[in-house]
Protein backbone atom coordinates (compact mmCIF):
# COMPACT_ATOMS: atom_id res chain seq x y z
CA UNK A 1 0.00 0.00 0.00
CA UNK A 2 1.10 3.55 -0.41
CA UNK A 3 2.02 5.02 2.97
CA UNK A 4 -1.46 6.29 3.82
CA UNK A 5 -3.83 4.27 1.67
CA UNK A 6 -4.97 2.16 4.60
CA UNK A 7 -5.16 5.00 7.04
CA UNK A 8 -7.25 8.10 7.45
CA UNK A 9 -6.40 8.79 11.05
CA UNK A 10 -5.05 12.29 10.75
CA UNK A 11 -7.25 14.77 12.23
CA UNK A 12 -4.51 17.27 12.39
CA UNK A 13 -2.61 16.44 15.53
CA UNK A 14 -5.80 16.63 17.57
CA UNK A 15 -6.20 12.88 17.28
CA UNK A 16 -3.20 12.55 19.54
CA UNK A 17 -4.22 15.02 22.22
CA UNK A 18 -4.24 12.71 25.24
CA UNK A 19 -6.21 13.92 28.24
CA UNK A 20 -4.57 12.94 31.48
CA UNK A 21 -7.16 13.43 34.18
CA UNK A 22 -7.26 10.64 36.74
CA UNK A 23 -11.05 10.53 36.76
CA UNK A 24 -11.12 6.90 35.70
CA UNK A 25 -11.07 5.11 32.36
CA UNK A 26 -14.41 3.32 32.38
CA UNK A 27 -17.25 4.59 30.26
CA UNK A 28 -20.83 3.52 29.74
CA UNK A 29 -21.47 0.06 28.34
CA UNK A 30 -21.41 -0.45 24.61
CA UNK A 31 -22.37 -3.78 23.07
CA UNK A 32 -19.22 -5.70 22.24
CA UNK A 33 -19.08 -6.58 18.55
CA UNK A 34 -18.55 -10.21 17.70
CA UNK A 35 -16.96 -11.86 14.68
CA UNK A 36 -19.43 -12.60 11.95
CA UNK A 37 -20.98 -15.96 12.77
CA UNK A 38 -21.83 -16.75 9.15
CA UNK A 39 -18.70 -17.56 7.22
CA UNK A 40 -18.58 -15.51 4.05
CA UNK A 41 -16.70 -16.77 1.07
CA UNK A 42 -13.31 -15.28 0.36
CA UNK A 43 -14.75 -13.47 -2.65
CA UNK A 44 -17.59 -12.02 -0.56
CA UNK A 45 -15.14 -10.80 2.07
CA UNK A 46 -12.94 -9.24 -0.61
CA UNK A 47 -15.95 -7.51 -2.18
CA UNK A 48 -17.11 -6.16 1.20
CA UNK A 49 -13.67 -4.77 2.01
CA UNK A 50 -13.11 -3.30 -1.46
CA UNK A 51 -16.36 -1.38 -1.04
CA UNK A 52 -15.40 -0.40 2.52
CA UNK A 53 -12.17 1.06 1.16
CA UNK A 54 -14.00 2.88 -1.63
CA UNK A 55 -16.40 4.46 0.87
CA UNK A 56 -13.41 5.54 2.94
CA UNK A 57 -11.93 7.68 0.19
CA UNK A 58 -12.41 11.42 -0.20
CA UNK A 59 -14.74 13.18 0.05
CA UNK A 60 -15.51 11.46 3.34
CA UNK A 61 -18.91 11.86 4.95
CA UNK A 62 -20.40 10.43 8.13
CA UNK A 63 -22.84 8.41 6.05
CA UNK A 64 -20.10 6.90 3.90
CA UNK A 65 -17.89 5.99 6.85
CA UNK A 66 -20.81 4.44 8.75
CA UNK A 67 -21.47 2.29 5.68
CA UNK A 68 -17.76 1.42 5.48
CA UNK A 69 -17.83 0.37 9.13
CA UNK A 70 -20.88 -1.85 8.59
CA UNK A 71 -19.27 -3.63 5.65
CA UNK A 72 -16.02 -4.23 7.53
CA UNK A 73 -17.90 -5.62 10.53
CA UNK A 74 -19.83 -8.02 8.29
CA UNK A 75 -16.56 -9.29 6.84
CA UNK A 76 -14.82 -9.71 10.22
CA UNK A 77 -14.08 -13.26 11.36
CA UNK A 78 -12.04 -14.71 14.19
CA UNK A 79 -9.19 -15.28 11.73
CA UNK A 80 -9.45 -11.96 9.91
CA UNK A 81 -6.75 -12.65 7.38
CA UNK A 82 -8.22 -9.99 5.06
CA UNK A 83 -7.99 -7.10 7.55
CA UNK A 84 -11.66 -6.40 8.20
CA UNK A 85 -10.97 -5.61 11.85
CA UNK A 86 -8.55 -2.77 11.32
CA UNK A 87 -10.80 -1.31 8.63
CA UNK A 88 -13.68 -1.25 11.09
CA UNK A 89 -11.39 0.37 13.68
CA UNK A 90 -10.30 2.90 11.07
CA UNK A 91 -13.92 3.87 10.46
CA UNK A 92 -14.54 4.21 14.21
CA UNK A 93 -11.51 6.47 14.59
CA UNK A 94 -12.76 8.76 11.82
CA UNK A 95 -16.26 8.90 13.28
CA UNK A 96 -14.88 9.48 16.78
CA UNK A 97 -13.01 12.44 15.32
CA UNK A 98 -15.48 14.07 12.97
CA UNK A 99 -19.01 13.20 14.07
CA UNK A 100 -20.90 16.35 15.05
CA UNK A 101 -22.26 14.94 18.32
CA UNK A 102 -19.96 14.32 21.27
CA UNK A 103 -22.04 11.38 22.51
CA UNK A 104 -21.67 9.71 19.11
CA UNK A 105 -17.93 10.40 19.06
CA UNK A 106 -17.57 8.69 22.42
CA UNK A 107 -19.69 5.75 21.28
CA UNK A 108 -17.57 5.24 18.18
CA UNK A 109 -14.33 5.54 20.14
CA UNK A 110 -15.60 2.89 22.57
CA UNK A 111 -16.68 0.68 19.68
CA UNK A 112 -13.31 1.18 18.04
CA UNK A 113 -11.50 0.09 21.21
CA UNK A 114 -13.67 -3.01 21.50
CA UNK A 115 -13.17 -3.87 17.84
CA UNK A 116 -9.46 -3.31 18.34
CA UNK A 117 -9.33 -5.74 21.22
CA UNK A 118 -11.00 -8.38 19.08
CA UNK A 119 -8.71 -7.65 16.15
CA UNK A 120 -5.59 -7.87 18.30
CA UNK A 121 -6.76 -11.27 19.54
CA UNK A 122 -6.63 -12.70 16.00
CA UNK A 123 -3.64 -14.89 15.06
CA UNK A 124 -1.42 -12.28 13.39
CA UNK A 125 -2.53 -8.69 14.05
CA UNK A 126 -1.19 -6.18 11.56
CA UNK A 127 0.53 -2.87 12.17
CA UNK A 128 -2.75 -1.18 11.19
CA UNK A 129 -4.57 -3.03 13.97
CA UNK A 130 -2.14 -1.71 16.59
CA UNK A 131 -2.18 1.80 15.16
CA UNK A 132 -5.96 2.15 15.14
CA UNK A 133 -6.23 0.68 18.61
CA UNK A 134 -3.77 3.29 19.89
CA UNK A 135 -5.68 6.04 18.10
CA UNK A 136 -9.08 4.96 19.40
CA UNK A 137 -7.69 4.72 22.93
CA UNK A 138 -6.32 8.23 22.55
CA UNK A 139 -9.60 9.55 21.20
CA UNK A 140 -11.56 7.94 24.01
CA UNK A 141 -9.18 9.51 26.51
CA UNK A 142 -9.64 12.91 24.95
CA UNK A 143 -13.42 12.72 24.64
CA UNK A 144 -13.97 11.50 28.20
CA UNK A 145 -11.21 13.67 29.70
CA UNK A 146 -9.61 10.61 31.24
CA UNK A 147 -6.88 8.25 30.27
CA UNK A 148 -3.98 8.21 32.69
CA UNK A 149 -4.07 4.44 32.94
CA UNK A 150 -4.22 4.03 29.16
CA UNK A 151 -0.82 5.62 28.58
CA UNK A 152 1.20 2.43 28.99
CA UNK A 153 -1.03 0.49 26.62
CA UNK A 154 -0.97 3.24 23.99
CA UNK A 155 2.82 3.29 24.19
CA UNK A 156 3.00 -0.50 23.77
CA UNK A 157 0.75 -0.35 20.70
CA UNK A 158 2.75 2.48 19.14
CA UNK A 159 6.01 0.60 19.67
CA UNK A 160 4.46 -2.44 18.01
CA UNK A 161 3.47 -0.32 15.01
CA UNK A 162 7.05 0.89 14.71
CA UNK A 163 8.34 -2.67 14.96
CA UNK A 164 5.98 -4.01 12.30
CA UNK A 165 5.90 -1.10 9.85
CA UNK A 166 7.45 2.20 10.86
CA UNK A 167 6.39 3.77 7.55
CA UNK A 168 2.68 3.14 8.11
CA UNK A 169 0.54 6.29 8.18
CA UNK A 170 3.52 8.43 7.21
CA UNK A 171 5.43 7.21 10.28
CA UNK A 172 2.29 7.32 12.39
CA UNK A 173 3.73 5.10 15.11
CA UNK A 174 6.70 7.44 15.63
CA UNK A 175 4.46 10.51 15.48
CA UNK A 176 1.89 9.14 17.93
CA UNK A 177 4.52 8.00 20.41
CA UNK A 178 6.42 11.28 20.21
CA UNK A 179 3.36 13.32 21.10
CA UNK A 180 2.38 10.90 23.83
CA UNK A 181 5.90 11.15 25.28
CA UNK A 182 6.15 14.91 25.50
CA UNK A 183 2.59 15.42 26.68
CA UNK A 184 3.08 12.94 29.53
CA UNK A 185 6.76 13.56 30.28
CA UNK A 186 6.09 15.48 33.48
CA UNK A 187 3.74 12.90 35.03
CA UNK A 188 5.52 10.77 37.63
CA UNK A 189 5.11 7.01 37.21
CA UNK A 190 2.89 7.33 34.14
CA UNK A 191 5.07 9.16 31.59
CA UNK A 192 5.39 7.41 28.25
CA UNK A 193 8.84 8.92 27.85
CA UNK A 194 10.89 12.08 28.00
CA UNK A 195 11.13 15.16 25.81
CA UNK A 196 14.25 13.62 24.29
CA UNK A 197 12.29 10.48 23.44
CA UNK A 198 9.73 12.67 21.71
CA UNK A 199 12.44 14.48 19.76
CA UNK A 200 13.94 11.17 18.66
CA UNK A 201 10.66 9.82 17.32
CA UNK A 202 9.67 13.04 15.58
CA UNK A 203 13.10 13.25 13.98
CA UNK A 204 12.68 9.70 12.70
CA UNK A 205 9.22 10.49 11.35
CA UNK A 206 10.63 13.45 9.45
CA UNK A 207 13.56 11.43 8.15
CA UNK A 208 11.10 8.97 6.69
CA UNK A 209 8.61 11.57 5.41
CA UNK A 210 10.23 15.02 5.51
CA UNK A 211 7.48 16.80 3.60
CA UNK A 212 4.47 15.27 5.30
CA UNK A 213 2.33 18.01 6.81
CA UNK A 214 1.27 16.22 9.96
CA UNK A 215 4.88 15.40 10.85
CA UNK A 216 5.87 19.03 10.30
CA UNK A 217 2.99 20.24 12.44
CA UNK A 218 3.85 17.79 15.21
CA UNK A 219 7.46 18.96 15.30
CA UNK A 220 6.38 22.60 15.35
CA UNK A 221 4.04 21.90 18.25
CA UNK A 222 6.82 20.09 20.08
CA UNK A 223 9.15 23.08 19.72
CA UNK A 224 6.41 25.40 20.95
CA UNK A 225 5.91 23.08 23.92
CA UNK A 226 9.66 23.50 24.51
CA UNK A 227 9.15 27.28 24.16
CA UNK A 228 11.50 27.50 21.19
CA UNK A 229 9.44 29.61 18.78
CA UNK A 230 12.17 30.12 16.19
CA UNK A 231 12.61 26.41 15.74
CA UNK A 232 8.85 26.01 15.49
CA UNK A 233 8.67 28.77 12.87
CA UNK A 234 10.92 26.87 10.49
CA UNK A 235 8.66 23.83 10.56
CA UNK A 236 5.51 25.94 10.20
CA UNK A 237 6.99 27.54 7.09
CA UNK A 238 7.71 24.10 5.67
CA UNK A 239 4.16 23.05 6.50
CA UNK A 240 2.74 26.05 4.67
CA UNK A 241 4.76 25.15 1.58
CA UNK A 242 3.88 21.44 1.71
CA UNK A 243 1.62 19.60 -0.73
CA UNK A 244 -1.39 17.50 0.24
CA UNK A 245 -0.83 13.72 0.29
CA UNK A 246 -3.04 11.55 -1.87
CA UNK A 247 -6.57 11.25 -0.43
CA UNK A 248 -5.78 13.60 2.46
CA UNK A 249 -6.58 17.01 1.06
CA UNK A 250 -9.10 17.87 3.78
CA UNK A 251 -6.73 16.79 6.52
CA UNK A 252 -3.91 18.72 4.91
CA UNK A 253 -5.95 21.89 4.89
CA UNK A 254 -6.67 21.36 8.59
CA UNK A 255 -2.96 20.90 9.35
CA UNK A 256 -2.23 24.16 7.53
CA UNK A 257 -5.04 25.95 9.37
CA UNK A 258 -3.63 24.83 12.71
CA UNK A 259 -0.14 25.79 11.57
CA UNK A 260 -1.30 29.33 10.78
CA UNK A 261 -2.94 29.56 14.19
CA UNK A 262 0.33 28.54 15.82
CA UNK A 263 2.32 30.94 13.65
CA UNK A 264 0.14 33.82 14.84
CA UNK A 265 1.21 33.13 18.44
CA UNK A 266 4.99 32.96 17.87
CA UNK A 267 5.74 36.61 18.44
CA UNK A 268 4.01 36.49 21.83
CA UNK A 269 6.29 33.76 23.16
Amino acid sequence: MHPRAKSNTSRATVVFVIALAVSGCKTGPTPTPEPNGKRLSDSEIAAHLAEADRLNREPRTVEAIVASLALAEKAFTDIDEAGAGWRASRACAWLATYHAEKSARQQYAEQGVQLGELTLSTPEPSAEAYLYQALNLGLLSEITNSGLFRIKLMKEHALRVIELDERLDYAGGHRFLAILCYRTSSIPLFAAGSAEDARTHLTQALELFPRHGENLLAMAEFHLWERKPELARAYLERLEASQAPVDLSAEHQEWKRKGRELASTLDRL
